[in-house]
C-alpha cells in the first residue's frame, strides 16, 4: 500500500516526511507528518494533526497500530512551563490559528507556538476566537 506523505516546505519533497506522534504535557498526544530533516512538523491539507482514525488507517494495512507510531520528545530534562502561570502541563497554542491556516498561507505552520497551561490556553481562545470550536473563522 503507497502513503501519500505530504511535501515538506523547508526540503520541497517528502523523502524524510515520516508519521510521528508528540506527546503533549498534558498527556495527550498528537499524530502527524514529521520532517526528519528539518525536526519539524508538516501540514497536510491545512492540518498539522491527523485524526487518530486515519493513523489508524494509515498504520492498519501494515499490521500496525498508534503505539506503533515513534515519538517525538523534547529530552528528558527539557520541562516547558505555561508562559503565564508557570504550569508545567502545557499545551502548544499557534499563534495563527490552525482553524484560519487558509488565510496564512502559503506559510502558516512557520508562525510561533507558545507554551500555555490548559486553563489559559481555553481562555485566550474564549476571549478572541470565540468561534472556532464552532466551526467559525474569526
Amino acid at each position: 500500500m503507497s502513503v501519500r506523505r505530504p511535501i515538506c516546505p523547508k526540503c520541497r519533497h517528502n523523502k524524510h516526511v515520516k508519521l510521528r506522534r508528540n506527546r503533549v504535557q498534558n498527556g495527550a498526544f498528537q499524530c502527524g507528518w514529521y520532517c526528519t530533516e528539518h525536526d519539524r512538523f508538516v501540514s497536510d491539507n491545512g492540518r498539522l494533526w491527523l485524526p487518530k482514525m486515519e493513523v489508524l488507517r494509515i498504520m492498519q494495512p501494515f499490521g500496525r497500530g498508534l503505539d506503533d507510531v515513534p515519538f517525538i520528545e523534547a529530552g528528558d530534562n527539557d520541562v516547558i512551563y505555561c508562559i503565564v502561570c508557570d504550569n508545567p502541563h502545557i499545551e502548544w497554542h499557534h499563534i495563527a490559528p490552525q482553524h484560519l491556516a487558509a488565510q496564512f498561507a502559503p506559510d502558516w505552520q512557520d508562525w510561533p507556538v507558545i507554551p500555555l497551561c490548559k486553563r489559559h490556553h481555553k481562555q485566550w481562545h474564549d476571549i478572541l476566537t470565540p468561534n472556532m470550536s464552532r466551526g467559525g473563522s474569526k
